[in-house]
């Protein structure tokens, strides 16, 4: 839902201005934001991912009255989809159980908890000791000469209002918009529990079952039919399917890209493993999972790339050294 809802991110109109109309067309991630700001000024700033004075309701609500979107929805886009499902979770919960409860509970009760995630939150509470243990979060800053460096993430920007809170929405600033795209604050070690919980096939540590083998099947290994991934940003993710000449055929699925295995090769690159399911978010984190060997890496810089400027350095200096270090370990 999250790559196919045609509710884009804000970000996307920046970076269509960069590449020249390239992701799209008519200018309609910038259209749809305007729209949507009109509504409430801080529904989506790329410098305030989780800053805004919304709930989680309130914020899909302004959404759905603005009414705009960015795709027509089927199309390869890839937005805030997963903050609206966040609240379909929500609603479904209500519907099947008679009972109101927030994204973070039900997280809690139905996936943190049962894995044993107790480092896993939405947002932390003034005066909590884990506060300390935020890493920095750093940004690649452009100089006039176009050389990069390595600032403070508040550093590594434009002026914008409000004011870059990257750095500390998970722990100052409102915290009400529990977002299902980018909201969790967890550490490492959690987010290798949940990885495990895949390769035991979904079942937890203590033989839980949470999730059947079907959904672990469809979620590391299917693709939705019928999908459009004729598209400028399906293109530049290199998910656009068999569209992508020269990579491997991969797809954005359930919240990450997944490569469809193939007896066929255009060479062989340890950044193109044939069954890998991959996903890239928030200051250049990543994971990498291998469904056939059980195994999975998690990359975690903390380093924020507002814009095309120094995310190819980023990655050729930190990621695929590690993953190819990794990948040789059991290749």
């Amino acid at each position: 839902m999250e790559q196919i809802s045609g509710i884009g991110y804000e970000v996307w109109g920046d970076v269509d201005e960069m590449l020249d109309d390239q992701l799209c067309t008519k200018q309609s991630f910038h259209i749809a934001n305007v729209i949507r700001s009109g509504f409430h000024p801080t529904i989506y700033k790329s410098s305030s991912i989780l800053g805004q004075d919304l709930t989680l309701e309130e914020f899909c609500d302004t959404i759905a009255e603005a009414g705009v979107l960015a795709t027509e929805p089927g199309q390869f886009s890839y937005g805030l989809g997963a903050a609206v499902l966040g609240r379909i979770i929500e609603v479904l919960y209500e519907d099947q159980f008679g009972e109101e409860k927030k994204l973070s509970t039900i997280f809690r009760e139905m996936l943190f908890d049962p894995l044993g995630m107790g480092n896993s939150t939405f947002f932390l509470t003034d005066g909590d000791p884990r506060v300390a243990r935020v890493p920095t979060l750093y940004g690649i800053k452009v100089a006039e000469d176009l050389s990069l460096s390595i600032t403070p993430a508040a550093e590594s920007c434009a002026e914008c209002s409000p004011e870059y809170s990257n750095d500390t929405d998970h722990y100052a600033g409102p915290r009400k918009q529990e977002s299902g795209d980018t909201g969790v604050l967890m550490t490492v070690e959690d987010y290798g529990r949940f990885m495990d919980f895949l390769t035991r096939d979904g079942v937890s540590e203590s033989g839980e079952r949470l999730l059947s083998s079907q959904g672990i099947e469809t979620l590391t290994g299917k693709w939705v039919k019928g999908l459009d991934l004729d598209s400028g940003l399906a293109r530049l993710f290199n998910c656009a399917g068999t569209l992508n000449e020269n990579v491997l055929p991969r797809s954005f699925q359930f919240g990450w890209s997944i490569a469809k295995p193939s007896s066929e090769l255009n060479g062989y690159d340890l950044t193109e493993h044939p069954a890998e399911c991959t996903w890239d978010g928030y200051a250049n984190t990543a994971v990498h999972y291998y469904r056939h060997e059980d195994s999975w890496i998690i990359l975690a810089p903390q380093v924020m790339c507002h814009g095309p400027a120094g995310l190819d350095e980023v990655r050729n200096a930190l990621r695929w050294p590690a993953v190819r270090e990794f990948q040789d370990l059991w290749r």
